[in-house]
């Protein structure tokens, strides 16, 4: 699956007008947003019956709203139905990279640098982190995250030619988020002229939710000739 270019980022205040005071869809002005990121947020707040708060700077927040979007939708060529075959980035995995939380007085430096973070995770291509009105208290605020990933299996591969010849081939199918841990498992095959490889590769940037990376192989090589 090959995912579009994003689009260009662009003023929020330049990209639609400003909304009337308690519109469901009023957002931050001082925030630069593409346009798939104001459809987004649009989409999640018309949801929720609810606008953005325009002062959230030391509140409490009262709740956090994680929400995994689809690999795939209708912005995309690709059928809905291919979703099935990728398993979205676990909820906790997101909260674990939060730099805030419920009872905490909100903070905008937090949560830019709570999205910075998630938007190192090559898993992602989209983070966006939003403090809402709590309806039921004014003097509290709500935050959404709102997270999207990028098609996570892939088939790595090289080789090399000489004179006609297949000198070396190397495949490496893997999927780059299993079980929605943001862990890598892949397979692999190593042919050279006189010996082929198989193994496996397991890689993981956060081991145990730690902020640990690890990675291990095991491989098993053979004479071309005999198969041992």
């Amino acid at each position: 699956v090959t995912r579009r270019p994003p689009p260009a980022r662009a003023p929020l205040r330049a990209a639609r007008p400003a909304a009337a005071p308690g519109s469901p869809r009023a957002a931050p002005e001082d925030a630069a947003y593409s346009q798939y990121e104001l459809d987004v947020i649009d989409a999640e707040l018309d949801r929720r019956s609810a606008e953005v708060e325009t002062a959230p700077e030391g509140k409490i927040i009262s709740r956090i709203e994680i929400v995994r979007l689809d690999v795939l939708d209708e912005s995309d060529p690709v059928p809905d139905f291919f979703n099935v075959f990728h398993v979205t980035t676990r909820e906790r995995v997101i909260r674990r990279e939060l730099l805030f939380a419920e009872g905490q007085p909100f903070s905008a430096a937090r949560a830019d640098e709570t999205a910075r973070n998630l938007r190192r995770a090559r898993q992602l291509s989209l983070v966006v982190i939003v403090p809402f009105v709590d309806e039921h208290d004014p003097s509290r605020v709500r935050v959404l995250v709102v997270t999207k990933d990028v098609w996570s299996l892939r088939l790595n591969s090289n080789f090399q030619i000489a004179n006609g010849n297949l000198n070396y081939l190397l495949l490496n199918p893997s999927e780059e988020n299993a079980f929605g841990t943001h862990a890598s498992v892949g397979g692999l095959f190593i042919l050279r002229p006189s010996t082929y490889s198989t193994g496996l590769l397991l890689s993981h940037a956060r081991v145990a939710g730690s902020r640990l990376a690890g990675s291990a192989s095991a491989r098993l090589t053979f004479s071309r000739e005999t198969g041992e």
